[in-house]
């Protein structure tokens, strides 16, 4: 070793030493080294790799430096608080990246990471959270690697900003509410960001390549045990929360043995080591099992571990302001709890096996991060999937044989192109039988498998030959799978599990299913099965499990009950069980008493007859009859026939009122990736004689099906007579296609609720790819629709399918129940009202796969009209632009035009007040039952206030003596309005009535856009703030307007829209320079949190003063109202603002 550029041929002693150290430190990283070495030999490695940083620090840093404030961040920024420990802090900044990705918003990170979350502050009851401080916290940016956040987000079009927790415009009264973050946030994009987001700092990485050493990671299980006397308390009070919720796994199972719930987790493979992560040391009967048994906390003490992380600090320049801040929170003695926490979550994250506690967040983060391929030692639940269902996917496994029939091959692709379209994310395993040893004939499957990201486990079972001789001696008259030796394999395969899956749940899944739905661990529910879920088979009301087709398994629990379920296979030779043949019966007759029943929509089969059961589908399982059983049967030339063990069913086909639906969606997982996949399938078909000719009528009919409008009742004759026609075939040649009837009926007693489901089976595909609504009833309850339901896609980001449709008249006198529906006769196109490109354009800016849906009459029968729900659930901000882009179409701004010409001559526009009177017989029996309600809530105001007449309230409404009135109402003007005011009315310019096809036609919510949009350009509006109507006025001018019944608007309690006008009064000759700053100070604090639109000031000018205030307050969006200051005090000046603001109520604040 020689100093670089020396001459001399000599080592230098001192380089010499330093490389036998180096030497020295290199093979205590691989034998082990006593812990109170470790602290000499870092400082040590520090003081060398302080000049020989990692190649990526650079880089690092360039990034982050990037990434801090260097240019201006919007108002409208998502800042977010994080608190307490690593699990929710983690959660926090999971939750808030997806929402800024689903509201299209920027996104304000605080470069902060609290190093000690634990709550120990009781209030009221509850634990006081840990907020972040300069005492508390180092830099986000050494626990987390802040790249992956970035480009996750900026992937997703949203952009980052890192900035300190001092940055100025870093709100201060944050609360701290991750869980309502997670309910705004698109379910799959949470899931998304979960597992490309959150990965460690290289920082964070030297201080984990300290924390294992010499241990093989491939045999590495990480175990993370809650067992302390803290949860233990906190297990007690959430299992009795008083809400019903099944709560009721949150310590070890069943009460046993840490080490016997692992065995039951793990593979037990030779070499295998724990990592233990818990609440104190290992559990003594843990160490003694003959697993080796590793924890930090043995060999690194959190002085140690501080002390490790402030050099990593050192060595990648971390040394500017952060890193004091940081050396205040890594004080020596001070508990770093949370530090701690990060380091073992993310070195557990690097071992292949993982079993955790599944309602603690750090454990359910790490089951995420896996995509749920891990144990938990409490089974059951994981609590955060009702919150978070697109990050906890239950892994899904399918078994295969390479002897089995090439139909069977060609209908798992399918199935699998089915998952792969509904639940993109989820893990999907298959155990593999080659026909040679574990030597794959067919390579080019092996290679599509995975392409399609299938975890192959290649599958030699040591039984084969017991499981032929079972199949040989059973009747293949009671069943199909008896007559194909490689069928009747795969299925048994099932059996060996438990030899290659880790996970606690699998779902299996049979090659002829369908996924057509999305689901997660939610959907299972909390108290999901402890064992083996089974569904009903043929009889669907059977409420026993039977059904082995799907089948919903607890992996730990047939682990531990696979050898005596072996011992008893094997005894019934024949291949007769009680409860049915082969697989299926042996599961049955085995597991009778610890069964469970998998809910129907998981296995629904296309013969079954439930509506409710169909509507709820998420998989279809085409159990018996095959498509390809069907479509033999149907085209084949002078009468197909079926085997004999489903032929009743094929033969019953017109009575299968979702046989055609269930087909319909196999075509179009078949088509998922082009035509390749059907025409495989159709292939396939064994018909010597007519082979050809079925391959092909099979291809065309699965195309044209694809193609095809269909729903539950609907047959398949359509596609069935367009594949003839392509073929050139005459459908009188195939006698079983000319009985299949138009419709499948549908039983009386359900034709209800099928009526109430149609809207969902008829739109499936524009669903699946948009958020689609209808609209009911009147002119404002259908405005409110559009807005609440567009507001509601654009703030969980997705698209919208905008309901092309306008009732023109919904008078709903004598209808006792339901809304006022769309129909033939009431509607026309949403775009003879309004803008229809205008509003497309404004939502596509946010959501460019947004269109409109024509209205179709039996399409949209039963779907519920509810803008309620989405209302409360979308953002503010999306509202206002939706309702702001609701302009009037040409068709209205023609007769807008004729209705505002009645100003004329003598009426200035601007002098005009818009006026909507609630004051007909339907509505004081609406205010009648509407204040009645008996919930103790106020609602008084539905009326003239204080009974008082409509000019008297006027009065002191309209102060303007030119006014006059354009009147809106149930009818006519009252007779002493009229006699007060100037009055006029759409009745006295345009006709009441509209007139399609020389019929005339009342059109009474045509009359009324046509009144909405003719007030909003009446300077001033006076109306009843209970109207919705009134109400969608009072919003557009931002409440800077006046309603005659006084006091609140009910519709503000449901949506922030509604902002109180802000008013301050300023005197030049009053105020001093304090005064001035003081009201500039308070205006931005204003505009910060409520905008500018609706902040006013009274402005007292000296008398040829030119003020720059002035500009200043009209540059910040202020509208000032100019006064000649004459020295009125500052009470004084209060009086003069009802000369000004035209509002029902102002907020008058001082300028201190």
């Amino acid at each position: 070793i020689r100093m670089k550029g020396s001459s001399s041929s000599r080592p230098n002693p001192l380089i010499a030493a330093v490389a036998i150290l180096v030497f020295l430190c290199t093979i205590t990283s691989f034998v082990g080294v006593p812990g109170f070495l470790y602290r000499p030999l870092w400082q040590l490695e520090d003081a060398l790799l302080w000049f020989y940083k990692p190649r990526d620090s650079a880089e690092f840093l360039e990034h982050v430096a990037k990434k801090r404030v260097t240019q201006a961040i919007p108002d409208d920024c998502l800042f977010y608080q994080v608190c307490n420990g690593f699990g929710n802090q983690m959660l926090s900044h999971v939750a808030n990246v997806a929402l800024a990705v689903s509201s299209k918003r920027e996104l304000c990170i605080t470069d902060a990471y609290i190093v000690n979350g634990v709550q120990n502050k009781v209030v009221n009851g509850g634990l006081v959270d840990i907020l972040p401080t300069k005492k508390n916290t180092i830099p986000l940016s050494s626990i987390l690697d802040l790249r992956a956040i970035v480009e996750t987000a900026e992937e997703m079009n949203v952009k980052v900003h890192i900035v300190p927790l001092d940055y100025y415009k870093r709100p201060t009264d944050m609360v701290c509410n991750w869980l309502d973050a997670v309910g705004k946030a698109n379910d799959d994009v949470l899931g998304l960001v979960l597992q490309k987001a959150i990965r460690p700092s290289v920082v964070l990485k030297q201080v984990m390549s300290r924390v294992i050493q010499g241990n093989g990671r491939d045999n590495g299980v990480c175990v993370h045990h809650r067992d302390g006397q803290d949860w233990h308390d906190h297990c007690r009070q959430w299992e009795n929360i008083p809400d019903g919720v099944w709560r009721h796994n949150c310590l070890n199972q069943d009460g046993r043995s840490l080490p016997d719930l692992l065995n039951a987790r793990t593979t037990g493979s030779r070499g295998q080591w724990i990592y233990y992560v818990g609440d104190h040391a290992p559990p003594q009967d843990l160490i003694e099992s003959q697993n080796y048994v590793m924890w930090r906390k043995r060999y690194l003490t959190s002085d140690i571990l501080r002390q490790a992380h402030e050099s990593a600090m050192r060595r990648y320049g971390l040394t500017d302001t952060s890193f004091s801040t940081s050396k205040k929170a890594l004080i020596p003695g001070k508990d770093t709890r949370d530090l701690d926490a990060a380091v073992d979550f993310f070195v557990c994250n690097d071992l292949p096996q993982f079993v955790g506690n599944s309602v603690s967040s750090w454990s359910a983060m790490q089951l995420a991060l896996r995509n749920s391929e891990a144990g938990w030692y409490n089974s059951r639940s994981i609590p955060l999937s009702e919150f978070m269902g697109g990050a906890y996917r239950v892994p899904i496994v399918y078994t295969f044989t390479e002897t089995t029939s090439p139909a069977g091959k060609h209908m798992l692709k399918i199935s699998i192109l089915s998952v792969r379209k509904h639940v993109a994310q989820t893990s999907v395993h298959i155990l593999y039988h080659c026909e040679y040893k574990k030597i794959p004939r067919d390579e080019e499957f092996v290679a599509w498998l995975k392409d399609h990201d299938v975890t192959i486990h290649f599958h030699e079972p040591e039984w084969a030959d017991k499981v032929e001789l079972m199949r040989l001696n059973g009747d293949p008259s009671a069943s199909h799978l008896f007559a194909h030796k490689g069928n009747y394999l795969g299925t048994w395969q099932r059996i060996d599990i438990p030899e290659f899956i880790t996970s606690e749940y699998v779902l299996l899944l049979d090659y002829d299913t369908v996924v057509i739905r999305p689901f997660s661990f939610a959907d299972f529910g909390l108290d999901i099965t402890p064992t083996l879920a089974f569904s009903a088979e043929m009889d669907e009301e059977d409420p026993q499990p039977f059904n082995a087709g799907v089948a919903l398994m607890n992996v730990p629990f047939l682990r531990e009950t696979r050898e005596d379920f072996l011992e008893f296979i094997w005894q019934h030779v024949d291949g007769r069980f009680k409860y049915g043949p082969s697989d299926q019966g042996a599961y049955n007759d085995f597991y009778r008493q610890k069964q469970t029943f998998l809910d129907r929509k998981f296995n629904v089969k296309p013969y079954w007859h439930n509506v409710t059961t169909w509507h709820n589908r998420k998989i279809i399982h085409f159990h018996g009859m095959k498509p390809l059983d069907i479509i033999s049967y149907w085209f084949g030339e002078g009468g197909g026939e079926c085997n004999k063990s489903i032929n009743f069913l094929c033969e019953a086909y017109n009575t299968q009122p979702f046989l055609c639906p269930s087909m319909q969606y196999f075509a179009k997982s078949a088509f998922f990736e082009g035509r390749e996949s059907a025409e495989d399938y159709c292939n396939d078909i064994v018909h010597p004689s007519q082979q050809s000719q079925l391959r092909n009528l099979c291809f065309l009919f699965l195309q044209e099906l694809r193609e095809t409008e269909v729903h539950a009742g609907s047959s398949c004759k359509a596609p069935i007579l367009a594949a003839l026609k392509k073929a050139g075939k005459n459908p009188q040649d195939f006698p079983n296609t000319h009985k299949v009837s138009l419709i499948a009926e549908l039983p009386n007693e359900e034709s209800s609720q099928h009526q109430q489901h149609h809207q969902e089976e008829a739109l499936q595909a524009e669903e699946e790819q948009c958020h689609s609504y209808i609209v009911c009833d009147s002119f404002d309850d259908q405005i409110l629709s559009h807005i609440a339901n567009i507001a509601y896609a654009l703030t969980v980001g997705k698209p919208v399918c905008i309901f092309d449709a306008f009732i023109f008249h919904a008078n709903t006198a004598g209808l006792d129940t339901g809304n006022y529906r769309a129909n033939e006769e009431n509607t026309v196109p949403l775009s003879t009202v309004i803008d229809l490109p205008l509003l497309l354009e404004t939502v596509r800016q946010q959501q460019p796969d947004s269109k409109e849906i024509p209205f179709t009459p039996h399409l949209h029968e039963g779907e519920s009209c509810n803008w309620i729900n989405p209302l409360m659930s979308a953002d503010s901000k999306a509202l206002m632009t939706v309702l702001r882009a609701l302009q009037p179409s040409k068709v209205i701004k023609a007769l807008m035009t004729d209705v505002l010409a009645v100003a004329g001559p003598t009426r200035a526009l601007e002098d005009g007040v818009c006026v909507h009177h609630r004051d007909g017989q339907d509505w004081h029996e609406h205010c009648r039952q509407w204040e009645n309600i008996p919930d103790g809530v106020w609602r008084g105001n539905c009326l003239n206030e204080g009974n008082r007449t409509l000019t008297e309230l006027l009065r002191s409404r309209v102060p303007n003596p030119n006014s006059w009135i354009y009147y809106v109402g149930d009818h006519t003007a009252p007779e002493d309005l009229v006699g007060n005011f100037d009055v006029v009315s759409r009745q006295d310019v345009i006709l009441n009535r509209l007139h399609q096809g020389g019929q005339s036609i009342s059109k009474r919510e045509l009359d009324a856009a046509v009144d909405f949009f003719v007030c909003s350009k009446y300077p001033r509006f006076v109306g009843n703030s209970a109207s919705s109507w009134s109400a969608l006025q009072i919003a557009l001018r931002n409440s800077q307007t006046t309603w005659y019944n006084g006091r609140s608007i009910p519709m503000a309690e449901f949506i922030k829209i509604f902002y109180m006008p802000i008013v301050y009064t300023y005197s030049e000759l009053t105020a001093s320079k304090t005064d001035q700053y003081m009201l500039q100070l308070s205006i931005l604090s204003a505009i910060k949190h409520v905008g500018s639109e609706s902040i006013h000031v009274v402005y007292y000018q000296k008398e040829g003063s030119g003020s720059p205030l002035v500009s200043w307050l009209r540059d910040h969006g202020v509208i000032v109202h100019l006064e000649v200051d004459t020295g009125k005090g500052l009470w004084e000046t209060r009086l003069d603002v009802p000369k000004y603001l035209d509002a029902e109520y102002v907020l008058w604040l001082n300028t201190n």
